[in-house]
């Protein structure tokens, strides 16, 4: 059902608990009068629970038809009919979400207006047919957003990995060539920076971890040792999520290597040696 409410009146209404009238107020501002689907402030709650946001922002709401055409329109579309919000996503880290995952998060919820505007905003509507497309591209007959992004859709029959001691997410996601975003999507976790050791974690059908392209050492790795190996302990503390410095993977195991290699020993429960031996490369792994 779609209400009729006053900007000036209304405006601090709250509509559900994340979102008040004024957001979805006209901003033409010539008109007083603000459309707006009941149906579409629930589906905006479920993205926002789905998603774990710490707040969604609503570039555009209700239109009026003038307005509507002057940002390029047709003045007859689901924005003028209240039923429409184009909006931007945030983490609890107040980073903002591809809109790709904002995409996939309102085909999984069961929106039948979807439409990809940029990477940053995404347009969701409650129409009563359906359309899903790509703005940018003037696709208007997309399957699936997960297909079409490539991003793995949620399932019950997903591998699994289980978190360790020293584990980030971030260092979970490279490992396994995916992102924080994907696996908090998948995983629906209220806070990506908050795992704890025997957590699984569900991985993205498509994921495989990553083979080390340098050879593992033989020998001990300390400070000043040079070679390949060294790249190969490198190589593992950066999929790890570890700082090895502006050198990057080098072959030298300088200052940044050595702090790196103590942070993976210390929280991984090793003794903080800064020395690479047998039990130090098992972690990394």
């Amino acid at each position: 059902m779609v209400k009729t409410y006053s900007r000036n009146k209304d405006g601090n209404l709250m509509l559900s608990p994340h979102f008040a009238v004024r957001e979805f107020a006209c901003k033409g501002g010539a008109t007083d009068m603000v459309l707006i689907s009941a149906s579409l402030i629930d589906k905006l709650e479920q993205i926002y629970t789905y998603l774990n946001c710490s707040k969604i922002i609503v570039n555009s709401g209700y239109r009026t038809p003038a307005h509507d055409k002057v940002v390029g329109g047709n003045g007859k579309g689901q924005h003028t009919l209240g039923k429409a919000a184009d909006i931007q996503c945030y983490d609890k880290d107040g980073k903002l979400i591809h809109a790709k995952y904002v995409c996939c998060a309102a085909e999984t919820l069961g929106f039948n207006g979807i439409g990809y505007i940029s990477s940053r905003a995404t347009h969701v509507d409650v129409r009563a047919g359906k359309w899903w497309g790509d703005e940018t591209t003037g696709n208007n007959s997309i399957g699936s957003f997960y297909s079409y992004f490539g991003v793995a859709k949620p399932n019950t029959t997903q591998d699994t990995y289980t978190v360790v001691k020293g584990d980030t997410l971030s260092a979970i996601a490279k490992r396994f060539n995916t992102t924080v975003q994907e696996l908090t999507l998948i995983n629906k976790l209220d806070n990506p920076n908050l795992i704890y050791v025997g957590q699984k974690i569900k991985l993205p059908n498509k994921s495989v971890a990553k083979v080390n392209p340098y050879p593992e050492p033989t020998r001990n790795i300390s400070k000043g040792t040079a070679g390949n190996d060294v790249k190969w302990v490198q190589w593992a503390l950066l999929e790890r999520g570890y700082n090895i410095g502006t050198a990057g993977i080098d072959g030298i195991c300088g200052n940044d290597t050595l702090k790196a290699i103590r942070r993976l020993q210390g929280d991984t429960g090793l003794v903080v040696d800064g020395i690479c031996g047998p039990l130090t490369r098992a972690k990394l792994r």
